[in-house]
């Protein structure tokens, strides 16, 4: 590295130097005065030379001189702190802190390294691992997940009662209990959702799927909000998840059929969409099958029985011959209307091309042309009459086009629309509230209990 390479140049430089030495984690030892930055360590050898080394290779620190000592080690101690503060392995702590305390002398420093150590060791011996921000023992750990637990499945019991404003409190405790419970960030989801706090469900629905991943409402709900902040190729790439989670989940594919009825033409050609089209192509055919055992059929994003769909189909049939008749009425006139545009067009040109009947002197002798010969004026009178003809067809397309609009109005009040520009959240029944032997959620949902709410 760049900076590998500078160091080796003021290791030289700061031979002479008696300030505080650097100790890197290959051994090298650079020595100067340094000062502490957001990114690392700050050196400055005799000569003034400076370098910034990363926390991450700085083994130790020692100091020349005694005014500087303490202060240098205890940041040191201070930077070992904030770097384990995060961290779930209590065997790398351990030995961080061993490390430390080898490479450091100053005596108050090296005891509050070694008090730290200590706990950290008990914690060890104790078998306490790390659950949200404390150390507990898994007994304990084992007591506050079933407490979160219960306390997310009574604020599912009062969401789908809809005391929504009961259940908010309940769900702040647990996961104030469990901050990995992934029931409790679902629901939360889910209200903020009704709340209409978009930014917050949506935070609230990827924390819970990183603590309950491939859970297809989790998925699909994320999939909703995405869409309607449009983004859609996002979007697009939550459903496909939800759709490899739970394969032929009846109320994802009809959320999919939704989207892919008005997903952007400039979106479709995306790795993504594409991937999504496809999987949906094939489990949507599945799921039909399946479907018309049960006397249920595909219709836009909905199903209808084969009696529904019979009268639907010929209900628009009649629709579109209407808006076929139309259709062809416009297409006769688009011809009259660039026949007549030919025309104008021809007779302006032969108006161009004829000449004058040339010049005459008028009585204060200026030249003045004579008027245009009679066919000028024939072609005059014949482009303004096709030009009237022009607005009256025109006029005739536009009553066409009210026509097909009441026409198409028809098709939108059938008995069963067939999209109907709303993609569903799943609602409260279908929060991951069951768990696996490995205390996550599962996965797996039954379609015939989930119920989704209006997106």
């Amino acid at each position: 590295m760049k900076w590998l390479m500078v160091l080796g140049v003021l290791a030289a430089a700061a031979v002479a130097a008696r300030g505080e030495i650097v100790i890197l984690d290959d051994g090298t030892r650079i020595e100067g005065h340094i000062s502490k930055t957001p990114d690392g360590w700050q050196i400055t050898t005799s000569d003034g030379k400076t370098v910034l080394v990363p926390q991450e290779n700085v083994a130790s620190i020692e100091v020349g001189g005694p005014s500087s000592r303490p202060a240098a080690a205890a940041e040191a101690l201070a930077s070992l702190r904030r770097a384990v503060e995060h961290s779930t392995d209590l065997a790398a702590i351990i030995n961080r802190y061993e490390d430390f305390i080898a490479r450091n002398t100053e005596p108050d420093v090296r005891q509050q390294a070694e008090e730290d150590l200590a706990l950290w060791r008990q914690r060890q011996d104790q078998g306490l691992r790390k659950f949200g921000n404390d150390w507990i023992t898994p007994q304990e750990q084992q007591q506050r997940q079933q407490l979160g637990r219960r306390e997310a499945a009574q604020a599912a019991d009062l969401m789908r009662q809809n005391r929504n404003t009961e259940a908010d409190p309940l769900l702040q405790r647990a996961l104030a209990d469990d901050p990995e419970n992934a029931a409790a960030f679902y629901l939360q989801g889910v209200l903020r959702y009704k709340q209409d706090r978009l930014v917050d469900a949506k935070t609230a629905f990827e924390a819970a799927n990183g603590s309950a991943p491939d859970h297809a409402p989790t998925l699909n709900n994320l999939a909703v909000i995405c869409w309607r902040q449009k983004s859609f190729v996002a979007a697009m790439g939550f459903y496909d998840q939800a759709m490899n989670a739970s394969p032929q989940l009846r109320q994802v594919l009809d959320n999919v059929a939704e989207a892919l009825h008005v997903l952007p033409a400039e979106t479709r050609d995306a790795p993504v969409c594409r991937k999504a089209v496809d999987d949906f192509r094939a489990q949507d055919a599945a799921l039909q099958s399946a479907m018309a055992r049960q006397n249920l059929f595909r219709w836009g994003a909905t199903w209808v029985n084969s009696q529904q769909m019979r009268m639907l189909r010929a209900a628009q049939a009649k629709i579109q011959q209407q808006l076929d008749d139309l259709s062809h009425q416009s297409d006769a006139i688009d011809q009259k209307i660039a026949q007549i545009d030919g025309d104008i067009d021809r007779n302006s040109r032969e108006m161009r091309d004829l000449p004058a009947n040339g010049y005459i002197m008028d009585a204060n002798g200026t030249m003045v042309q004579q008027s245009m010969p009679p066919r000028y004026y024939d072609l005059q009178r014949d482009n303004e009459k096709l030009k009237q003809d022009k607005l009256a067809l025109q006029g005739q397309q536009a009553q066409l086009r009210q026509q097909a609009d009441k026409v198409r109005q028809q098709e939108r009040q059938l008995p069963v629309v067939q999209f109907t520009g709303q993609q569903q959240i799943f609602g409260a029944d279908a929060a991951p509230l069951r768990e696996s032997p490995t205390t996550l959620p599962d996965a797996s949902i039954d379609s015939s209990t989930t119920r989704p709410i209006g997106g």
